[in-house]
């Protein structure tokens, strides 16, 4: 399972207060980035959370904007850590359309021609993240490089020759739930695993009890309204898609 390090731990800020929420349901794809730095290919490895930190600040401080740009940064040894994730909508695309329907994923360091290549850790990762968006925005199955919004020449050669091996191991259409439909009056232990992992977002301080009630209802209401999504209380799909991220719980 991809190591998604979330921007808490990694010592980000809080997001402007006006930082646009994403919409889960008009995603179909991911962009792709490269910084363009040579030595954050290495340097983001040595201190994950520096990098991120000084990412974030500047795109706040120089560029003006409301939170660091992208969604997430895949690292040279595989890790993953979170930037707007699937909360807020991307920054870094260019355009507005792109911005509301493509989460950006970028990976540290000069991948032109002669330079970085993506490593075997990087590839995995990268697969192993779509995953986990396709679990939350099953129409997100396409995969645009920078240049594609815009002008520009990121993610470069190397990153953009290694599309097809990114895109590897997703069925057309998304991914199937591996998880079963919960909504009030569901029991079990598919319910005590949404209580522990809604405790683990956002402390909600539930009874894993397994019993789907109004408490751990109000706690998935909660939980839709902070990710962008439809908020119903029902946990299909999407809602499943997202607590992915923050679950180490196994359901059948």
């Amino acid at each position: 399972m991809v190591m998604i390090v979330r921007r808490e731990q990694a010592g980000l800020a809080a997001a402007h207060a006006d930082a646009p929420l994403m919409d889960v349901r008009s995603l179909i794809g991911l962009a792709l980035h490269h910084s363009a730095g040579p030595n954050d290919y290495s340097s983001s490895v040595a201190n994950r959370n520096v990098y991120m930190q000084n990412l974030q600040r500047y795109s706040v401080q120089e560029k003006g904007l409301s939170d660091i740009a992208y969604n997430w940064v895949v690292l040279a040894d595989g890790v993953v850590m979170e930037g707007r994730g699937l909360r807020h909508r991307c920054a870094a695309n260019g355009t507005t359309d792109g911005n509301v329907k493509y989460p950006s994923v970028t990976f540290p360091g000069d991948y032109r021609t002669g330079g970085n290549t993506l490593s075997s850790a990087q590839i995995t990762a990268f697969r192993e993240l779509r995953q986990v968006v396709l679990g939350a925005a099953p129409s997100a199955t396409d995969l645009k490089p920078h240049g594609f919004f815009k002008p520009t020449e990121c993610p470069e050669q190397n990153i953009i020759s290694a599309i097809p091996a990114l895109g590897q191991g997703t069925p057309p259409g998304g991914l199937p739930s591996p998880r079963p439909v919960l909504r009030r009056g569901s029991t079990g232990e598919s319910v005590r695993c949404l209580q522990r992992t809604l405790n683990d977002w956002g402390g909600a301080k539930l009874v894993v009890d397994g019993i789907f009630g109004p408490v751990t209802e109000a706690a998935v209401i909660r939980f839709q309204r902070a990710h962008g999504m439809v908020v119903d209380g029902i946990v299909g799909r999407q809602t499943w898609g997202a607590l992915e991220r923050y679950s180490s719980c196994e359901t059948g």
